[in-house]
């Protein structure tokens, strides 16, 4: 899943910086045997099912906290054999949009980066289970042994950066903490709460649901291209490169 942040531009001005991507590997070789996807868009959470041909199965929500720059995602993991689970974050353009150093702690890795145009940030890697770390290139990984039965991990990746706080590396020790203290079915809670005083603030509904169904999904989107500068950008770089209403950024 690729990732993008409002505002956040190359030193052009003219498109969105990328901030990489995300995915899953396995230790055993395996095939995918079944998929299923959706994204429900009154809770803003991407749910996934996939099934392996050796009999795994992974169930998946995705989310960013609506208060907090903060990619949470969670695997619920059912298997007939134990096997080692990789969380793999990569970032294709270090070098040339992110100049800067890694630190691995024992279970997170913390990549703390400048820009061209002099902006300074860092990206935390963390997991609420105890993971084996391991860089390579630009490509950063949390591994995680999955036992025999039923197991349920949580994995996060926090941006904070100087254009939201000059103190950005406290603020994100901050967060950290407190994403792991209050865990991943609270931090839902918050979430979900205040997606749900969104679309209470007023609705349209007629007797199409497939009229519905655009209605809402536009509303989705109108929430999530809102930012704090009040200016819908887009979170993908396809529609104008991320401007939602064409040249109203500018």
């Amino acid at each position: 899943m690729k990732i993008w942040r409002a505002g956040r531009r190359r030193i052009d001005n003219t498109t969105l910086l990328p901030f990489g991507y995300f995915y899953q590997k396995f230790s055993e070789k395996t095939e995918l045997s079944e998929y299923k996807q959706e994204l429900d868009t009154e809770k803003a959470v991407i749910k996934t099912e996939c099934i392996y041909d050796n009999g795994t199965e992974i169930a998946s929500e995705v989310t960013v906290h609506h208060d907090y720059p903060l990619i949470m995602i969670r695997r619920k993991i059912r298997c007939l054999q134990a096997f080692e689970y990789s969380f793999e974050y990569r970032l294709d353009n270090l070098g040339r949009d992110f100049f800067g150093q890694t630190e691995n702690s024992e279970y997170d890795i913390d990549i703390q980066y400048s820009t061209p145009d002099e902006k300074m940030g860092i990206i935390c890697l963390f997991s609420d289970k105890e993971t084996m770390v391991e860089t390579n290139g630009n490509t950063y990984s949390l591994k995680y042994n999955v036992p025999v039965g039923e197991t349920e991990i949580g994995f996060y990746i926090l941006f904070c950066d100087s254009l939201d706080n000059e103190n950005y590396l406290k603020n994100a020790e901050e967060l950290k903490k407190y994403a792991l203290t209050k865990g991943f079915d609270k931090l839902l809670e918050q979430h979900l709460d205040k997606w749900s005083e969104y679309y209470r603030e007023g609705y349209v509904t007629t007797d199409d649901t497939s009229i519905n169904r655009v209605y809402n999904t536009a509303q989705y989107h109108l929430k999530c291209y809102t930012t704090q500068w009040s200016i819908p950008v887009g979170l993908c770089d396809e529609l104008w490169h991320g401007r939602y209403f064409a040249f109203d950024e500018f």
